[in-house]
């Protein structure tokens, strides 16, 4: 078994999967919400705790619940769209501060 959960270490690990396919944090908590915290979080499960760097890097400190987890996934996608547009349009920042908007979010590291 993975963790203290239910599930064992492969279909904790297939589930992962799934629920990583999901972009915002309802589509994940969804995809993710009969998974055992215990079995995402587990290193012989999905391993979560691994991709900690990741999440303190888009301002989610901890990874000790389902919502934690969204919340980086989520958060990772929206900045790594935020990069590519960056990216693709080079003056999109500089057309957002001419119109009095902004572009990014806080959490994204430039």
């Amino acid at each position: 078994m993975g963790g203290s959960g239910n599930l064992g270490d492969a279909k904790a690990g297939k589930a992962l999967l799934k629920c990583e396919a999901g972009a915002t944090k309802a589509a994940v908590t969804k995809a993710c919400e009969k998974i055992p915290v215990a079995d995402l979080i587990g290193a012989s499960g999905g391993n979560v705790t691994a991709v900690a760097d990741v999440c303190n890097g888009v301002a989610v400190p901890a990874l000790a619940t389902l919502g934690d987890y969204a919340d980086c996934l989520a958060r990772r996608e929206r900045c790594e769209a935020e990069e590519s547009i960056t990216f693709t349009s080079p003056r999109v920042i500089e057309l957002f501060n001419a119109v009095g908007a902004t572009f990014g979010s806080a959490f994204c590291v430039t």
